[in-house]
């Protein structure tokens, strides 16, 4: 299923022909301006100031096939605005949390009154509060006049819901509004000084997409709270030290190598020394007189705080490295298929409760102006074999005895099951070993008997997988390239979601051919509809289902003269569900291949 953003232009006057199949395929043949070669969305009739729709569908608009929006327990405060759709003015929740815009009751109404179109659709899914699914097959594309602007919004039709409208995470992107929660307000992106106010009420979101959300009933929260409360150790700020294990540098006889620290200023200087004391405090770290010496690294994360990091690299250029397997974490992922109840667990501090060999630890010096030399008495992050120490010691305690409801991931530990009773027994059986391991979790960060939870990147539920809106956001907000650096780095964060995009290497064609040594750089229409393309179908991507390895497969390909493509799908539940898109674009000689022979090669 493809997405195209369609790009409106207002002298355009030839319709779209819905083809014969579109009920089908939700998808619709565009009539293309021959002057300006672009394709546009169907017309039956002209936009007035408040958004008429003039053109109502998109080719190949978003399937709303297996969406999962998670209803979470009532909120204290919800945001409406006043929208106007042919000429009425309705209201509508802001939800950032839903994933997809609806239409209630009065909504539907409406669209009956000024009698928009309504396109049949292959049925989607919703999962209420209680955990029932409704079924969803309609969709209705209007456009809204909000702040004095006009915006394309596509509707699903739901008469059960309690709300007129909800405008989710789609429409907030497509009208680029920034939602102000402490001041109660929003705005448009491109015009941040003029601010919009809207009123809080205490009535709450039908559909949200919620990480973490529980779908326990009180009995069922009172038991997983006992639990908890009897097998977790008292919370501490300091982390917890295993003795089943301990991390060994080998540097194989070199000799010490002694760097100077680097240049900081005054305010970097208390970030470093503050956390010197804070290591220190929790035995960390002490002072050392090694003959080694690294310099601290202080990198700036998202949230405008400092990681403190030392370089090791010269230390691990001279390590002996463990060939210790890490997982593939897609491979974790696909069998994640008993998700119905979630834990994901976080291991406080992780790395730093494992202690470090004694013959080890003044490999790891590093100096501190004005304070000292010291080396650390737990494994550091940024060792080049830390992550392999990490995962043997907790496969040896999870791993084979966990599985297939239990994964980990370096320090993320997922738990799955179908049943409350069954979860609550391995969820007991787990949190034992790691007491037994002296290992300590993290209770904030950790989430317990969840029905979606983030993990590795992904939203995971009982459906399959979903992309992270706040990971996808980078993505879609990234602007148009200025170089090759530039959109390089756009098509590495595109690309780890390629398999939710289907024919994802044609579609990205224009840009990855800009990135060649051999191509002068030149941004152009082609290169602007790709990057147009490929944001908006991380906005509409589907839920992939996670396969089941005891039924078969489907899998489809396709070949064009730019790239191939596939699809791999099973039946799950007397439906036919995708599991993932893969694709790649054609090397210099595979694009001199006949048709018969790019089939083949797809194949």
């Amino acid at each position: 299923l493809r997405w195209e953003k369609p790009v409106l232009t207002p002298d355009l006057e030839e319709p779209v022909v819905l083809s014969a199949t579109a009920a089908d395929q939700f998808c619709v043949t565009p009539i293309v301006n021959e002057e300006n070669a672009i394709p546009h969305s169907a017309s039956n009739a002209i936009i007035n100031d408040c958004g008429d729709p003039a053109k109502l569908f998109d080719p190949c608009m978003p399937l709303a096939e297996n969406i999962i929006l998670n209803a979470a327990s009532a909120r204290p405060l919800s945001f409406h605005v006043t929208i106007t759709i042919k000429n009425q003015e309705v209201q509508a929740l802001i939800d950032s949390g839903a994933s997809k815009s609806f239409a209630g009751p009065a909504g539907i109404q409406l669209f009956e009154n000024a009698e928009l179109p309504s396109l049949e659709i292959p049925a989607g899914r919703i999962m209420l509060a209680a955990g029932q699914i409704e079924t969803i097959n309609r969709l209705t594309t209007c456009y809204t006049c909000l702040g004095g602007c006009t915006t394309r919004l596509n509707t699903l039709l739901m008469p059960s819901l309690t709300e007129d409208f909800i405008l989710g995470i789609d429409f907030l992107i497509e009208a680029q509004m920034v939602i102000d929660f402490f001041d109660q307000s929003w705005f448009y992106r491109d015009s941040p000084g003029k601010r919009y106010p809207f009123t809080p009420t205490e009535t709450a979101s039908s559909l949200v997409v919620c990480c973490g959300l529980r779908i326990l009933d009180k009995s069922q929260e009172q038991q997983l709270k006992q639990l908890l409360d009897a097998t977790l150790p008292k919370e501490t700020d300091q982390p917890g030290i295993t003795t089943l294990t301990s991390h060994t540098i080998d540097v194989e006889g070199h000799l010490p190598i002694k760097q100077r620290p680097y240049n900081v200023n005054p305010a970097m200087k208390k970030i470093i020394w503050d956390e010197v004391d804070s290591m220190l405090k929790n035995g960390i770290i002490e002072p050392s007189s090694s003959n080694w010496s690294s310099p601290i690294v202080l990198v700036k994360k998202p949230n405008g705080k400092y990681r403190f990091c030392i370089d090791f690299r010269q230390v691990n250029a001279v390590t002996k490295k463990d060939a210790y397997p890490i997982p593939n974490m897609m491979g974790i992922l696909d069998e994640l298929r008993q998700a119905r109840y979630i834990t994901t667990l976080d291991l406080s501090q992780a790395y730093f409760q494992i202690p470090l060999d004694p013959d080890s630890k003044e490999i790891t010096a590093f100096s501190v102006p004005g304070r000292g030399l010291f080396h650390f008495k737990r494994m550091p992050y940024g060792l080049t074999n830390a992550p392999a120490t990490f995962q043997r010691l907790l496969d040896s305690l999870i791993g084979k005895h966990f599985y297939p409801q239990a994964f980990v991931y370096l320090d993320d530990i997922i738990i799955v099951s179908q049943t409350f009773e069954e979860h609550l027994s391995l969820l007991k059986r787990v949190l034992e070993q790691l007491n037994l391991a002296g290992l300590i979790i993290n209770r904030e960060k950790s989430h317990f008997g969840c029905s979606q939870v983030k993990y590795l990147g992904f939203l995971v539920n009982s459906e399959g997988l979903l992309v992270d809106p706040e990971k996808t956001a980078p993505v879609i907000d990234f602007p148009a390239p200025k170089n090759v650096k530039q959109l390089r780095r756009f098509l590495g964060m595109a690309s780890w979601y390629r398999r939710f995009i289907p024919q994802f290497a044609t579609l990205a064609e224009p840009l990855t051919k800009l990135t060649k040594k051999s191509e002068p750089w030149e941004w152009g229409i082609n290169q602007q509809t790709a990057l147009e393309a490929l944001k908006h179908h991380l906005t509409s991507a589907p839920t992939l289902a996670c396969p089941d390895f005891s039924l078969p497969f489907t899998l489809q390909t396709d070949a064009s003269t730019v790239g191939l493509g596939a699809v791999l799908t099973q039946v799950i539940d007397d439906a036919e569900r995708v599991i993932a898109y893969a694709s790649r674009a054609l090397s210099a000689a595979e694009k001199k291949y006949t048709v018969t022979e790019l089939e083949c090669l797809a194949v």
